[in-house]
């Protein structure tokens, strides 16, 4: 994106973005959202698709979606890496690791310019887990908050595109700000397992949306590591009534599966 057009995304926001990329789809060819190389339709090349998914196969633990080996149970109980810490969530759905082209692909969403990769990320998303997601039967899809000042910097909520295009998809109801943080919070892949859970602590609250009582509602996030902020917003959720709390990421990172998670207080 040229610096012209990032200057229209920081200034007018996610509306900028919109007007934006309708303009530029007026005048230019499709491009791959990864690449950027021209492609016919769609949203990725089919090379850019396969490398995105590269680490989505494999078994996942069905509590945290860590990647397990096979015929492990862990659906009553988690895997040896969650089963010894309590989440405010029933369970997690993930893209893919975070590895090679998606974990590239994340840390692009953090900028201005990565808002049409974050839409067409959210496309994938959907689609990918269209079965799993319509099995959980949510009420409403609820993006991980940005700080204000945060959100102000990067002109948009990766999260809440992502969970607009979920929920686009689900045909359900996006509820955008039901979340807010209160605190602008330290980042967190600077912090170790311990600390990530400190730095969110008490860092959400609810913004008073009485419709997440008795609901059943899909948190969306761009990556999961430890858990920790998913936690907190699942928690606040539940507090305010919600009755089951599932998550959804782009990636799912961690630490060595020789480390178990840190107990969540």
């Amino acid at each position: 994106m040229s610096s012209i057009a990032s200057e229209i995304a920081r200034r007018f926001g996610e509306a900028g973005h919109h007007w934006l990329a309708s303009v530029i789809d007026l005048v230019y060819p499709p491009l791959c959202a990864l690449t950027r190389e021209p492609i016919a339709t769609g949203d990725f090349s089919g090379q850019a698709k396969q490398r995105l998914l590269k680490f989505s196969g494999g078994n996942r633990c069905w509590r945290c979606a860590s990647e397990v080996g096979p015929h492990l149970e862990t659906k009553s109980e988690g895997c040896d890496l969650c089963r010894d810490t309590s989440f405010a969530f029933q369970r997690v759905l993930r893209l893919s690791l975070y590895e090679d082209e998606l974990a590239a692909a994340c840390r692009r969403l953090k900028h201005v310019s990565g808002y049409r990769l974050a839409t067409a990320l959210g496309n994938l998303l959907a689609e990918s887990l269209e079965g799993e997601l319509r099995e959980l039967n949510v009420d409403y899809v609820v993006p991980v908050p940005l700080h204000w000042r945060t959100e102000w910097h990067r002109r948009y909520n990766p999260s809440q595109v992502l969970a607009k295009q979920i929920a686009n998809h689900l045909d359900r109801p996006l509820l955008s700000h039901a979340v807010i943080r209160t605190r602008c919070t330290s980042p967190q892949h600077f912090l170790s397992m311990t600390e990530r859970r400190t730095n969110v602590r008490n860092a959400f609250k609810m913004s008073g949306d009485s419709r997440v009582k008795g609901a059943r509602i899909l948190l969306v996030d761009d990556v999961m590591t430890t858990g920790a902020t998913c936690h907190e917003s699942a928690r606040v959720l539940r507090a305010a009534g919600a009755n089951e709390v599932f998550v959804v990421v782009l990636a799912r990172g961690g630490p060595r599966r020789d480390h178990a998670l840190p107990p969540i207080p």
